[in-house]
């Protein structure tokens, strides 16, 4: 069996977690116009499908598009029954893309909304969103998707998302008719590698990370995806590396978050800062021993006060068996309920979590009642944050950046580092870090996830979709062009001597008339 640790819900969590919650910023405005861009040489639009995961009625979703030769046609979910309920499908039906009027669709309002682009045929199970394996639902599919989320907030965005798995270069570029008349983009992300390229540095780290149906070589899935004894490298030896070597390091990071119905000028924002030190032992247990304290701004009077420290915000991730320590940390985001043992925490976390969970102090509902330890916020940050560090290669590290050893950073400032820095850039030995994100990293210049926190990174892979702020000028988000290349089913399966030219995505010109 197999599961996905990464999910819509785990990133929309990321979006509003690492980067913090903007303080009264929501504007209700104009829709975002979605256009499709097909950069494949080997499918045309007549052979393109567009279909809409909303993981089963998430709220809110207002999608339409014009249908060739119609009027304006609402996105929907159709319904199925199950045990004698009746539940709403995941997926929309899939649309052809030359259908559509001028491969464009118009977004109201959607929230954590996966869009696949595939290609060949639509999916045929709507009820669940579509597998990466073989014998599940919507395998037998080649597709490739990402990920928006528009519900008025200044700081709603979008992202390419290759954490779990690889099928084709994408780009998403974004414009307004405020900047260059909406010729020119305000952002820009996604591949500058062919598919060529892509998938042979991919096969190259496994023999069995490919799935074909059908004959049909269809994506390569990354180590994130699978349950248990993933077919990529074992961390064992990189941790046993920092034990021998005695490192230890500042693990670092926080998380802001208001009172309900709280904006930049009423309610309070409170934000939780967790330190800790971070020591290998020589089971490849990993524990954190620290603190995490509290900053209290009331946003009437814009002061801010030191509130409560919680001792004690101790973490430890057993290293009793090696594949429950990988697929931690290979998971990231969360640990796995089948897991939960392999991971306890100390009483600050205890009394932390009885704070924000207290509906008298009225956070938001990023601390719901009733919601365990392990899938709180802040929490999850904690583990995001050490397990990035082995990722990407930091922990332990001593190279010399700027005059100062790694080591001596704490974490936090290792994400913002110029240039960038991480994976092969930092260590030479491919076991001491994630290859799989490696690989994404390099292909999309950090353009796209190559594992849940890649936004920790400098601006990371994130678009915005209401709002961007460039060069000190805030700018509405008026449209998204998202470009398709090739997937890999045009290619031979790896190993085939034979290789077809590959389409970069990103290199194509970003200028274009409206």
């Amino acid at each position: 069996m197999t599961l996905s640790y990464v999910t819509r819900s785990s990133l929309q969590i990321l979006f509003v977690g690492v980067l913090g919650l903007a303080l009264g910023s929501v504007r209700l405005s104009a829709q975002l116009d979605l256009v499709f861009e097909d950069q494949s040489s080997a499918f045309d639009a007549s052979d393109v499908w567009i279909t809409f995961d909303n993981g089963g009625s998430a709220t809110p979703f207002d999608v339409t598009y014009t249908p060739t030769g119609g009027s304006s046609t609402p996105i929907t979910f159709g319904t199925y029954n199950s045990g004698g309920s009746t539940l709403t499908n995941h997926l929309s039906s899939s649309i052809r893309l030359s259908e559509v009027t001028g491969n464009r669709f118009t977004v109201n309002s959607v929230s954590s909304v996966a869009v696949f682009v595939s290609y060949g045929s639509g999916f045929s199970n709507l009820q669940a969103s579509p597998s990466f394996f073989s014998g599940a639902p919507g395998a037998d599919v080649t597709y490739q998707n990402f990920e928006l989320t528009r519900t008025g907030g200044l700081g709603d965005q979008g992202n390419l998302t290759n954490i779990n798995y690889f099928t084709a270069p994408m780009s998403i570029r974004s414009f307004s008719q405020g900047y260059m008349s909406g010729t020119t983009p305000v952002q820009s992300t996604g591949f500058s590698q062919s598919t060529v390229q892509i998938a042979n540095r991919l096969a190259a780290l496994s023999s069995s990370n490919s799935v074909s149906t059908g004959g049909t070589l269809r994506r390569y899935v990354g180590p994130s995806t699978y349950a248990s004894n993933p077919p990529y490298p074992s961390f064992s030896n990189y941790l046993a590396s920092v034990h021998a070597s005695g490192v230890t390091n500042t693990i670092q990071n926080s998380n802001a978050f208001q009172t309900n119905g709280a904006t930049s000028t009423t309610g309070t924002n409170y934000n939780f800062t967790f330190t800790l030190t971070s020591v290998v032992q020589s089971d490849n247990t990993i524990e954190l021993t620290g603190e995490i304290t509290t900053e209290v701004k009331d946003n009437a009077t814009g002061v801010t006060t030191s509130g409560a420290t919680y001792a004690n915000a101790d973490i430890t991730i057993s290293g009793t068996d090696q594949s429950a320590v990988d697929q931690i940390i290979y998971g990231q985001t969360a640990v796995p309920a089948a897991l939960a043992d392999d991971v306890t925490y100390g009483q600050g976390w205890t009394d932390w979590a009885a704070f924000v969970q207290n509906p008298a102090n009225n956070l938001t509902d990023s601390f719901p009642e009733g919601v365990a330890l392990d899938n709180l916020t802040l929490t999850r940050t904690a583990i995001g944050e050490i397990t990035t560090a082995i990722l990407m290669g930091f922990l332990g590290n001593v190279m010399v950046v700027d005059g100062s050893p790694l080591n001596t950073l704490p974490s936090e400032d290792w994400w913002k580092l110029d240039p960038l820095l991480a994976f092969d850039q930092i260590q030479s030995d491919p076991d001491n870090y994630n290859q799989w994100a490696d690989v994404i990293y390099d292909a999309s210049a950090n353009g796209a996830y190559s594992i849940p926190f890649s936004d920790r990174l400098g601006t990371g892979p994130l678009v915005n979709s209401v709002q961007f702020n460039l060069n000190g000028t805030d700018y509405d988000i008026d449209e998204w062009v998202v470009g398709f290349g090739d997937p890999v089913s045009v290619i031979p399966e790896p190993g085939s001597a034979v290789l077809l030219v590959g389409l970069s995505v990103v290199g194509l010109a970003l200028q274009r008339r409206r």
